[in-house]
């Protein structure tokens, strides 16, 4: 087993899913989860860096895993190294994020909305950290 990162692309894919993160929760669902999680823009601040730190550093232990995934499964597929990680990332996401995300919200008894916001904002961070790994590989 070769172990290998490039280290541009986890940086620039790490980026890239904080900024996917920033986007969903601030412009596109900002409005809904906070209303569904009660968290208020005075609690965000209260909060501190704290929060976009853990996003960052659990943004770039993704990144890897990813990066780690994919560098070792890419040479066993005959598919266009894009549709490949695609899905990857996909079954990623379904086989962990979406199941785990889903269970804990449904026993934590948290409203569907807020889990359909998380759930495809996931999906959508996996998507978009294997395309930037896979642009530059």
């Amino acid at each position: 087993m070769n172990i290998e990162f490039n280290w541009i692309a986890i940086l620039t894919a790490t980026i890239a899913g904080t900024v996917v993160a920033g986007i969903w929760y601030s412009k596109l669902f900002g409005k809904s989860w906070r209303e569904l999680t009660g968290v208020t823009e005075a609690d965000s601040k209260k909060a501190g860096k704290t929060p976009i730190l853990i996003l960052v550093v659990s943004n770039f232990i993704t990144t890897l895993g990813m990066g780690f995934i994919l560098n070792q499964l890419q040479p066993e597929s005959d598919l266009s190294k894009f549709i490949f990680s695609i899905l990857i990332s996909s079954i990623i996401w379904l086989s962990f994020s979406a199941t785990t995300l889903m269970t804990n919200n449904t026993f934590e008894l948290k409203p569907k909305k807020l889990t359909w916001i998380n759930i495809a904002y996931q999906f959508t961070l996996f998507i978009v950290i294997a395309l930037t790994l896979t642009f530059f590989s």
